[in-house]
């Protein structure tokens, strides 16, 4: 698992889920599947906020043209446990036989 500062601008972008990825410096051994925790930051005070957001490497960018050597681009998506994944499941089918859209 990694811990990383993320800037309070792309902190909010990514949970708000419109940004799904990070450039990074590739100094961390980043791996598909790799967790990150991005903790909040504020670059202007020097201070963390007490938010943090789990996410999960999808894809991975290295030597690419145009990337700076060193550097790396993440595909990041939020990451789930298996419980929210089956919390998210059993909410599904109970909307789904509530409107009676269960056989």
């Amino acid at each position: 698992m990694h811990y990383l500062k993320c800037w309070t601008e792309y902190f909010s972008q990514i949970t708000e889920g419109k940004k799904l990825f990070e450039l990074r410096k590739d100094d961390r051994g980043f791996f598909i599947g790799d967790i990150i925790v991005l903790q909040e930051y504020c670059p202007y005070t020097g201070n963390y906020s007490k938010r943090s957001i789990k996410v999960i490497i999808t894809s991975i960018v290295r030597n690419f043209e145009g990337l700076r050597d060193g550097y790396v681009i993440l595909g990041i998506e939020p990451f789930k446990s298996i419980k929210e994944e089956l919390e998210e499941n059993i909410e599904d089918l109970n909307i789904l036989q509530k409107d009676n859209l269960l056989w």
